[in-house]
C-alpha cells in the first residue's frame, strides 16, 4: 500500500477525522509548480493512521476539461486544485476547488461529484 510521502505529510493543510482509523486530508499544492497535473488537481486523500493511502480523490473539474480542449499544450491553464474540505451537519463530505467548483465526496470511493459553483 502506498503512503503519503514525508513531504506530503508536511504539506497537510486540513484534516478531518472520519473514524479512529481514517482521516480525510487536503495537501497544500499551491506552491508546487512541478507536480504532474493529475497529482496537483487531485490533492485530497483518505489515509489511515499510518498515512497509508486508501484512495486519492477522483474526478476532473469542468475548468480542467474545458482548458484541456482550449489550451491542450498549456498545463498551467489546466490546474484546479482543491482548496478546502469540510463535513456538513448531515455527515456528508465536500470539497471546493480553486476555480469555484463545489464537489460532494463519496467517502467510500473518493469520487468527487460536482454539485455547484461559487466564488
Amino acid at each position: 500500500m502506498e503512503k503519503l510521502s514525508r513531504y506530503q505529510r508536511s504539506k497537510i493543510d486540513q484534516g478531518i477525522i472520519i473514524s479512529d482509523k481514517r482521516i480525510l486530508v487536503l495537501i497544500d499544492v499551491s506552491s508546487e509548480k512541478n507536480l504532474p497535473l493529475d497529482e496537483f488537481n487531485r490533492n485530497v486523500y483518505l489515509v489511515d493512521n499510518d498515512y497509508n493511502i486508501i484512495w486519492q480523490i477522483k474526478g476532473e473539474s469542468q475548468h480542467t476539461k474545458v482548458a484541456k480542449e482550449q489550451y491542450p499544450n498549456d498545463i498551467a491553464r489546466q490546474d484546479d486544485m482543491f482548496v478546502r474540505i469540510y463535513k456538513d451537519d448531515k455527515g456528508e463530505f465536500f470539497a471546493d476547488r480553486f476555480h469555484g467548483e463545489e464537489c460532494q465526496i463519496s467517502i467510500e470511493t473518493g469520487e468527487a461529484k460536482r454539485i455547484g459553483w461559487h466564488k
